[in-house]
């Protein structure tokens, strides 16, 4: 047998092996089979040979097992060299794994592991393959149960860095937190046993290299700038151990990926100044090391994220300078990459560059600069192919198209507009909900406001509130959807002002009770996000299996990252493959499937009629929307009906633009409400009470000049309406749109100063959205009302000291001091009482109300993070007797306001007394004092503070001495500055106010900062 040729062997050896040895012959053969392609002829030759002979001993004996474990590992090499043939290798691999493993060579079992690990996880990341990445942990995970991390510190370093690399390649294909996280573990367990020092230098550089690159990741997904800032630490450690000097290119690498991760953080925290420091910082290494030679690819890739920072510096400090830096970095970017023969690298520098001048034009307010860019921009188009480019090709046209729309408004451009229609209607084509479903929003929302612009006729109109109803439907069915934080930031930005948007149209068109219905439906959405983003709380129960989409999502990120590695090689584009397409748009129609058979979708969406029945006897729903083109309110009465509406008035001079105006001044000077008051904020906290004083006059003045202009825009219509056409209304909700929250509306009266203020006359609350009003039914009168005050956790005025104490006796009162999680663990454990009144100070966060907070003991942060995470559905009121609590974020709000009331809401509470702006800590308690009376007396919250701010009005609280409390509480009050300043101990300044340049109790400064939100 031995002239046979091995073909012939390989076709007559089956029947031999049956014949002559069984079964368990024919298995192991199937076995040796397998392997036999591509392996030197001679070892397979004398294997099958003596197979065939019969020699039972050969294939159980140690020399047998050693030859084919030693050809598996040469196979499992031979194979991965040769390319493309991944999975072979993986499995030569395993199969000489286990028969080392027989032989009880663990050292060469465990090699033979950690190389199939590292074929699995390159091509996992690769071609987006969770299988592989899967294989690759379990066998980083059987390497390391094998190793003494002891004994060989080095090579379990090794393999933790190996295995985090699994992890972290299988969270960025799926945005997998949990995965991330463990990533981020093994990256420090390799770096905890190196060091920068010696043989393992590379080894700790490249874990606390591939830590920062993990915690940014993580940072980006969860909208968390605190990983983010452990990343960049992560990176400044790896630059230890690698001087310029020896690793040039991995020294740029690094310091690209610093500069990467204070570009994220910047974009989160809006922290120009420190991202500036970072970006000069860097520059002047970079300056210093103007001899080192590097890689030109690297130096590109440098120069492009040099761009980008230059690029975010400029817009948000409105610095043409900065945006002049980053068209040169991307002009150097630009030579590297066309060098380099990279010829999409190049068409994406080329296309950023024209939107850094675009930008750069923008804040010059010059359409000379804007012009130019759009040109420039316009002669990129033919290097994005449709076929291989298909997100680049859209991306294309959606950035054309916003330029074209920003150009319209420096000359009304009626082409401009058509142009900007007609690109973002060439983006959608490619971005298709069922695939790149944000995109498709971001794109869609442009389109919207492109539309409004040149909506002329009732088609117009219709078209618009289609398009418009369209992406509210889809947002709302994705925010129901299991997103990462960073995918709910996305969909709030691209819901902001598309319901305002949606109802002009619905308006316009006739159909008030559309308009109400899209309205609400965004804000309530908006607001449901808002909150997800500040708490993480989730309603599960309304959720259906989100298995479809996860599975889509995985598939859409493995596709997307195929073709961006596809574009760095020049000349090898790739396009996404059809079937691949089909198969994440059956995933998408399964998941929506399963959406509206759930029942999901109805939750935020409410019609006339139901939320008529929501409203008390004598109230009226007002909700206040403004779009660019003009505003409205929508009335809605107890006895509305389906259609139409009760009411709804068009206000064209309420448009988006005359907010901005109102809120922050005109063209390019800062001003405006939100200017006055942080000059207000500043000098109060002065300890010199002249100045104190003379900064509260100062704001009381920018408050009435205030109130005339509310009236006219906004109030005096909605007053005038409720005079003729519901009488005996005496009770309004207004829903108002994100930073109008801020403004005290419910305080505007006429130019005359002896006309009345609109709350005289009727009781104001405010909801965050129509649900609001339907958080749970009202709880039976039977219940005994009690109280938890949460009062002086500072110890400045005393615990006895709070406005709602001396309305409940005892047993049925309780007063909670101590710090913050103190506090929480009484507020949690309160189950029946009826009433929480907190009389503290506040802080507000305007950057990120999610975090403004209550102060407690030792300084302790009682954050509306915090509140939402607590059970609070037996309280029907809280009073936050402190400053600035109903105040929201100044940058990136919804259309709906968030902070602490919202907070509380989500928690059950039934509705919140709030303040606007720094209070005066004696007016606060004289003010909740009197609400808590007359609420006691039976009023509704919302008309006991109407109660309350009628008597400042009217001088009643002048005397203010006189109240119940007498003296000692007065001048304990008497002691504190505004209630808001941190950390301050205003002991020992007892009667050292003067009062005297300050206005009357009567201004509005004193009494109209307060507001119910909520139920009230």
């Amino acid at each position: 047998m031995a002239g046979l040729s091995l073909s012939a062997l390989r076709e007559s050896l089956p029947n031999i092996a049956a014949r002559r040895s069984g079964p368990e012959w024919m298995d192991r053969f199937r076995a040796a089979q397998a392997t036999f392609e591509g392996e030197p002829e001679a070892f397979w030759a004398e294997t099958l040979i003596r197979f065939a002979e019969g020699d039972r001993a050969f294939l159980h004996s140690q020399e047998f097992c050693l030859a084919y474990a030693e050809a598996q590992n040469k196979r499992g090499a031979a194979l991965y060299k040769a390319g493309k043939r991944e999975s072979h290798a993986a499995k030569a691999y395993f199969r000489a794994a286990k028969a080392y493993e027989a032989l009880g060579r663990a050292k060469d079992a465990r090699k033979a592991l950690k190389n199939r690990g590292g074929i699995l996880a390159i091509a996992g990341l690769n071609q987006g393959r969770l299988d592989y990445l899967d294989q690759a942990i379990r066998s980083y995970e059987s390497c390391l149960a094998a190793t003494n991390e002891t004994a060989e510190p080095v090579l379990w370093a090794e393999l933790q860095a190996d295995l985090g690399y699994a992890l972290r390649s299988k969270g960025l294909i799926d945005n997998d937190r949990a995965s991330l996280l463990k990533a981020a573990r093994a990256f420090e367990h390799a770096a905890r046993l190196t060091d920068n020092n010696g043989a393992s230098a590379a080894l700790w550089s490249r874990a606390k290299n591939s830590l920062g690159a993990t915690l940014s990741k993580i940072g980006e997904l969860d909208s968390d700038p605190a990983p983010i800032v452990k990343a960049i630490a992560a990176y400044h450690d790896a630059l230890s151990a690698r001087p310029i000097a020896e690793l040039p290119n991995q020294w740029l690498n690094s310091w690209t990926n610093i500069m990467q991760a204070e570009f994220l953080l910047a974009k989160l925290t809006r922290d120009a100044k420190r991202l500036r420091r970072a970006h000069d910082g860097f520059l002047v290494r970079l300056k210093e090391a103007q001899d080192v030679k590097f890689a030109r690819e690297q130096t590109g890739h440098t120069y492009r994220q040099l761009a980008a920072n230059a690029q975010l510096l400029g817009e948000m400090e409105r610095a043409p300078d900065d945006l002049r830096a980053a068209l040169s970095f991307y002009d150097r970017a630009l030579a590297s990459f066309s060098a380099l023969g990279m010829p999409y690298a190049a068409a994406q520098m080329h296309a950023h560059r024209a939107v850094a001048e675009f930008r750069l034009g923008t804040i010059a307010s010059d359409p000379g600069i804007i012009a130019k860019a759009l040109t420039a921009h316009l002669q990129t188009e033919d290097r994005f192919s449709r076929r291989d480019q298909p997100y680049l090709w859209a991306h294309w046209h959606q950035t054309h198209g916003t330029m074209c729309k920003t150009l319209a408004r420096f000359g009304q451009s009626a082409q401009h507009l058509q142009k900007a229609r007609a690109s973002f209607e060439r983006a959608l084509e490619e971005y298709r909900r069922e695939i790149y479903p944000q995109q498709w929003a971001e794109t869609t929302a442009s389109l919207c406001q492109t539309l409004l612009r040149i909506a002329v006729t009732p088609e117009d109109w219709r078209h618009l509130s289609n398009v418009a109803d369209d992406l509210i439907e889809t947002v709302h069915s994705l925010a129901l959807i299991g997103l990462n934080r960073a995918q709910q930031r996305s969909l709030l930005r691209t819901l902001q002002g598309i319901g305002d948007l949606s109802a002009l149209a619905h308006i316009r068109l006739g159909e008030p009770h559309r308009a109400f219905e899209a309205l609400t439906t965004a804000r309530a959405v908006g607001s449901d996000l808002a909150f997800r983003l500040a708490s993480g709380k989730r309603d599960d129960n309304a959720l259906p299996d989100s298995e479809p989409f996860r599975r889509w999502q995985s598939l859409q990120i493995a596709v997307e990252r195929q073709l961006r590695d596809s574009l760095n090689q020049a000349g090898k584009s790739q396009p996404v493959a059809a079937e691949r397409l089909e198969e994440l748009r059956a995933a998408y129609q399964e998941l929506m499937t399963s959406l509206k058979a759930s029942g999901a979708l109805e939750r935020e969406r409410m019609d006339v009629p139901a939320f008529a029945q929501t409203l008390s006897t004598a109230s009226a729903a007002a909700v206040i929307f403004a779009s660019e083109n003009g505003g409205g309110i929508l009335i809605v009465t107890p006895g509305a009906t389906a259609i139409p509406a009760s009411a709804a008035i068009e206000l064209p001079q309420l448009t988006s633009g005359r907010l901005e105006a109102l809120l922050n001044g005109e063209g390019k000077q800062k001003g405006g409400w939100l200017a006055a008051y942080d000059r207000y904020r500043t000098q109060s906290s002065s300890w010199d009470e002249a100045v104190v004083e003379r900064a509260v006059a100062t704001w009381n003045s920018e408050i009435e000049s205030l109130l005339p202009q509310l009236w006219d825009l906004v109030m005096s219509p909605l007053a005038a309406w409720l005079e003729r056409e519901a009488p005996d209304v005496d009770a309004v909700h207004l829903m108002v749109p994100g930073l109008m929250s801020m403004l005290p509306l419910h305080a505007a009266r006429p130019a005359q100063s002896e006309a009345p203020y609109f709350a005289e006359r009727w009781a104001v609350s405010y909801l965050p959205s129509p649900r609001a009003l339907m958080t749970r039914p009202a709880l039976g009168r039977h219940r005994e009302r009690s109280l938890l005050a949460i009062t002086d956790p500072a110890g400045d005025i005393g615990a006895d000291v709070n406005p709602a104490w001396p309305f409940f006796a005892a047993p049925h009162r309780r007063t909670v001091q101590g710090r913050a999680p103190d506090v929480a663990a009484a507020l949690a454990g309160a189950g029946d009482v009826s009433h929480v009144s907190f009389f503290c100070h506040g802080i507000w966060e305007g950057s990120d109300p999610d975090f403004s907070h209550l102060v407690m003991a030792d300084g302790s942060q009682l954050s509306a993070q915090d509140l939402a995470a607590i059970d609070l559905r037996h309280v029907d009121l809280a009073l936050l007797g402190a400053c600035e609590t109903a105040l929201i974020g100044t940058r990136g709000t919804p259309d709906e306001f968030t902070g602490l009331p919202v907070a509380l809401l989500q928690a059950g509470v039934r509705c919140v007394a709030a303040s606007q702006w720094l209070v005066d800590a004696a007016s606060t308690y004289a003010l909740l004092h009197r609400m808590m009376q007359e609420h006691r007396a039976g009023l509704s919250p919302a008309r006991a503070l109407q109660a309350a701010q009628r008597a400042f009005v009217a001088g009643e609280m002048d005397t203010i001495e006189e109240w119940p409390g007498g003296s000692a509480v007065l001048s304990r009050l008497r002691t504190l500055r505004p209630l808001s300043a941190p950390g301050v101990d205003a002991k020992g300044h007892a009667g050292s106010r003067t009062d005297q340049s300050l206005p009357p109790r009567s201004a509005p400064f004193f009494w109209a900062a307060f507001a119910v939100i909520g139920r009230g």
